[in-house]
């Protein structure tokens, strides 16, 4: 267990088997790391704090190791963690950064929610519990950028787009022209180019790590525009990514 408050101290150490308790006491964004790895840790249940979610699951999204979370948070984030980043008008919450690394390695299910009143002292909002599962297939899309946020967070949108429309082609359909027909059939489903895609020159420009939340669904939004229409429109109907419509 992971705990930042030395008040708790006395408290949890002074529990019946608090002798069987491996208790570590800091910030849970330093100490998670090192302890999945030398601990094999790869279940997380928390109570987490609104100024660290994000990061936190950042964190949890980076570590291979964990393959399911159980979280108590607010009710926004519960909402947020199943929004669907292509509901473009929804009425609820939007699809965020805390959606993406909620979704890119799991499927969010909430649970519950609970009053205020369910909670001592209470907060603010209401909160929920949710549970972030192992996810079976899933949206390449949504791993890709989540990965290069977490891996590489001053790369510039410009380079990961272009490497992600290469991923989308596959070089080995290039052997099978045999006559002009293959090639015009070929050149139908070649990706766009990056100026085809409609993203502002600004937001190709800027770093991925430093992507706001709006920007960030509309580019997931032209590159499962993009998707859709290759595995419709590819030579045999034949598509090897994942799918998870």
């Amino acid at each position: 267990t992971i705990e930042i408050d030395e008040g708790f101290r006395p408290l949890l150490e002074g529990l019946p088997d608090a002798g069987q308790i491996n208790m570590k006491w800091g910030d849970a964004l330093h100490l998670l790391p090192a302890a999945t790895k030398q601990l094999g840790i790869n279940k997380v249940v928390a109570n987490i704090p609104y100024s660290i979610l994000e990061p936190l699951l950042k964190g949890i999204h980076a570590s291979r190791s964990i393959q399911m979370a159980v979280l108590f948070v607010g009710k926004r984030y519960a909402d947020r963690s199943i929004a669907d980043f292509r509901d473009e008008f929804t009425t609820g919450e939007r699809f965020s950064k805390t959606s993406l690394f909620s979704q890119a390695r799991f499927t969010p299910e909430i649970l519950g929610t609970f009053g205020r009143e369910s909670c001592l002292p209470p907060p603010r909002t209401e909160n929920s519990i949710v549970r972030l599962n192992p996810r079976k297939g899933g949206n390449i899309d949504l791993l890709t950028v989540a990965n290069t946020i977490v891996q590489k967070p001053t790369m510039l949108v410009r380079a990961m787009v272009l490497n992600i429309l290469q991923q989308k082609f596959d070089k080995r359909k290039l052997s099978q022209i045999r006559t002009r027909e293959d090639a015009e059939e070929l050149q139908s489903i070649l990706p766009p180019r990056i100026d085809q895609l409609g993203l502002s020159e600004d937001m190709l420009k800027s770093s991925v790590g430093s992507l706001l939340n709006d920007r960030l669904q509309t580019l997931l939004l032209k590159l499962d525009h993009i998707r859709k229409r290759q595995k419709r429109d590819t030579i045999g109907g034949d598509s090897d990514e994942d799918d998870d419509d």
